[in-house]
């Protein structure tokens, strides 16, 4: 009995992208995803019970062949994409290549610095974002106020910045600083409107002065999200029963 025991927690420790039982066989990573894909499940795994949830993963694994995997790893499995998900993105934010990187015209390089962040990038994204509404998705120019020809255009009065001087006003809009999605980051709910004078840098100065204070808006709530992120998501696997070491090992503060 505990040669048995031994062996189904050696097998539970394989990793998930190598434990098919032959080489044409899916592995755990892949019944993960193929899960994921069907419609409505990763909205469920988002507002359903977490443990529930889990064991119908393990299910849904076992009918696929892969029989050594715990509601408890499956959990922690899913925190730790979400997680890799969100940082790759609010890097791709703040780096400014979100843009094109959903155009299809990432470099090599960029390619390179994401799958560091996210192994399975290409592969979450579809079901990650999916069911976003076009006016959360984050973007680098989905806030200018300035006209391709670098002219400041007086109908429009709000522009996005993440620091003020003291002549402005910053309000926050309905819709916060976080998109509806807890792995997609926004900077979208901060702007900021000049008091009367005629002191704002004009034409090409304008534009760049606006792209710096989104970038640097950026790069300040992409500190703040990762520290909310990770505080968040130790203390529900700590509630769930997980091992403080575990959650260390996984969720370092």
């Amino acid at each position: 009995m505990p040669r048995l025991r031994n062996s189904k927690r050696a097998a539970s420790k394989r990793y998930w992208d190598t434990d098919g039982e032959d080489p044409e066989s899916p592995t755990s990573i892949d019944v993960l995803f193929q899960w994921l894909e069907a419609p409505g499940n990763y909205q469920r795994w988002q507002t359903a019970m977490k443990q529930t949830v889990s064991e119908e993963i393990v299910a849904y694994m076992e009918r696929h062949g892969i029989t050594h995997r715990a509601p408890k790893q499956v959990w922690m499995k899913m925190v730790n994409l979400e997680n890799s998900f969100e940082t790759a993105t609010n890097w791709l934010v703040a780096t400014g290549h979100y843009d094109d990187f959903q155009r299809g015209n990432a470099t090599d390089e960029v390619r390179k610095q994401l799958g560091k962040r996210c192994r399975y990038y290409d592969e979450l994204a579809p079901v990650f974002t999916r069911g976003a509404p076009a006016d959360i998705a984050p973007s680098e120019s989905s806030n200018e106020t300035v006209s391709d020809a670098g002219q400041h255009d007086p109908s429009q009065e709000q522009v996005t910045a993440g620091e003020v001087n003291d002549n402005s006003t910053v309000t926050e809009s309905a819709g916060g600083l976080y998109s509806q999605l807890p792995h997609v980051s926004m900077v979208q709910g901060i702007t900021v409107r000049p008091h009367g004078g005629d002191t704002k840098p004009k034409g090409e100065d304008y534009s760049r002065s606006l792209q710096k204070l989104e970038l640097e808006s950026k790069k300040a709530q992409l500190r703040a999200d990762i520290v909310c992120s990770t505080a968040l998501n130790r203390k529900k696997m700590l509630d769930a029963g997980i091992d403080l070491k575990e959650v260390n090992r996984v969720l370092p503060q």
